[in-house]
């Protein structure tokens, strides 16, 4: 289990961190956003999504930041549907519900035991005072919205959600989604799918992560570079890096200079 906390600003806009007083036995902001989350540290290839990456909490910075609002269709983010691939453990969904209450979450990803953990996490922790707004369904990026028979009812979508997704969403979300080639392939033909027109966008954090290879000769971060080979010979998808990264809002993690955002978009 780990919490994470959120660093509230002060009067003056700045980042208000909490302090343990001088007797260790309070702290100094009481009444800080927490989200308590159930993940592993480690897990094999096919159970990645029970680990906390830090794409996740960079991008959960990034929605705590207010920078997701221009692409927002409407004020204050009422009425919207959010939908997140590779949702993992949830924390991107519970601070997408944080930041807009009154909107819709579709936390997405694949694996009875990845999606019944963020099913706990989301329903342990949700912040909707009337449950949960955050809808977890299995979605396979090689087979969009078609759920294998042995995966539970609750993770399945409705004909009202798969619509919701289709026409609602504007902007979809993903952190720590690039790491192996075939998986790669598959995000990016489901990406194609989903960006169906200019007005909908893709916003990606990941940790780049580097290799040294013999045929090279060189240090390279393999992960990214077929990512990127697969979105040009689609010849429709624009990625774009988010430069500056936003505030730090999130005291668990260290912020390396291998972290970055990336916007997807139609041409």
């Amino acid at each position: 289990m780990t919490t994470i906390r959120l660093v509230q600003p002060d009067d003056d806009g700045d980042l208000d961190v909490p302090r343990r007083s001088s007797d260790s036995t309070a702290a100094k902001n009481t009444d800080v956003a927490s989200w308590t989350l159930s993940h592993r540290s480690t897990t094999a290839l096919d159970q990645v999504g029970l680990q906390l990456w830090r794409g996740a909490l960079l991008l959960a910075d990034h929605v705590l930041d207010g920078q997701l609002d221009p692409l927002l269709s409407n004020d204050a983010g009422k009425g919207l549907t959010f939908m997140e691939l590779g949702a993992g453990v949830g924390l991107v969904s519970l601070v997408l519900q944080y930041c807009y209450p009154t909107s819709s979450v579709y936390a997405t990803d694949v694996g009875v035991d990845v999606l019944d953990n963020m099913l706990a996490n989301v329903t342990s922790t949700s912040s909707a005072a009337a449950g949960p707004a955050i809808h977890v369904r299995w979605f396979d990026w090689g087979d969009p919205f078609i759920v294998p028979a042995h995966v539970p009812l609750r993770h399945h979508w409705t004909e009202g959600d798969k619509r919701a997704v289709q026409d609602e969403v504007d902007v979809f979300l993903a952190a720590d989604v690039v790491y192996d080639d075939e998986a790669t392939v598959q995000l990016v033909r489901a990406i194609d799918r989903l960006l169906v027109t200019k007005r909908k966008r893709l916003v990606m954090a990941l940790e780049k992560r580097y290799v040294f290879t013999v045929a090279a000769l060189a240090t390279v971060a393999p992960a990214l570079d077929r990512f990127e080979t697969e979105l040009r010979r689609y010849g429709r998808l624009v990625m774009e890096r988010v430069e500056p990264l936003p505030r730090q809002w999130l005291l668990q993690y260290e912020r390396t200079n291998e972290l970055y955002l990336y916007m997807i978009s139609r041409k």
